[in-house]
């Protein structure tokens, strides 16, 4: 069997270097991935892949709402040939989110590509596919990157992708989020919830894996159950080969 490949899409962030008394901005643009997403794909022998867009986009604003962009044909046609290239896709979390995050997540779902979104890439599958996502008002419960857990979450789907990694009803998980999903497309059901009743894990109802987590399971390595939402990931990816 030839090598699994996985895809991560990067972030894309900017850095203000400029100092007191300078006349212009210095102004540095990144795109990044997680070590700790990548650390926990490689670790199940598959390659990683940065997907990067191939021009700069409008960010959205600073309440994560989108903005109007402009994202031609030939842009779409550069990320498919990046995305066909792969087995499957990470959409991973981080501060901000970028138009061109949906557009991979809607790609990934009408083409059957086996997909996990993470914290924030939760949210991009809800938005591409016609959804919408809140801002939280508790804080002090969900933005906690201080704590390995921070609060429980309860399993309502025992058939779903999520049950079968856990194996139990509830689970802890670490909480690092300001935006949760709010209105949740029909093409996905709602396998687990955090304590405040809002989604904690999403799955598709007719997809081969297209699984989205609030929490972030790259942060919790050791934690055998939690770990194996990337093995069943790379598992459907591995089907892809055959």
């Amino acid at each position: 069997m030839k090598d699994v490949i996985i895809g991560i899409v990067s972030k894309y962030y900017q850095v203000d270097m400029t100092q007191d008394g300078d006349e212009n901005p210095c102004i540095f643009n990144f795109y990044r991935i997680m070590s700790e997403v990548n650390d926990a794909l490689i670790k199940e022998g598959v390659i990683t892949l940065a997907i990067l867009p191939n021009e700069t986009y409008q960010n959205f604003d600073n309440e994560d709402e989108q903005k109007e962009y402009l994202f031609t044909d030939k842009n779409k046609e550069a990320i498919n040939k990046i995305i066909n290239i792969c087995d499957g896709i990470v959409l991973p979390g981080d501060v901000a989110s970028n138009p061109y995050e949906e557009y991979i997540a809607k790609h990934c779902y009408d083409k059957n590509i086996p997909t996990l979104g993470i914290c924030a890439g939760l949210n991009n599958m809800v938005r591409a596919l016609g959804g919408s996502t809140k801002k939280i008002t508790n804080l002090n419960v969900h933005d906690r990157p201080d704590l390995k857990y921070a609060h429980e979450c309860k399993i309502i789907n025992k058939n779903s992708i999520i049950f079968k990694c856990i194996g139990d009803e509830t689970f802890n998980v670490n909480s690092i989020h300001t935006y949760v999903a709010d209105i949740i497309p029909d093409c996905f059901e709602i396998s687990a919830l955090d304590m405040d009743n809002n989604p904690e894990v999403i799955e598709a109802k007719n997809k081969r894996f297209y699984l989205g987590v609030k929490f972030h399971p790259e942060l919790l390595k050791n934690d055998i159950k939690i770990s194996r939402i990337f093995k069943e990931f790379i598992n459907e990816c591995e089907k892809t080969k055959i």
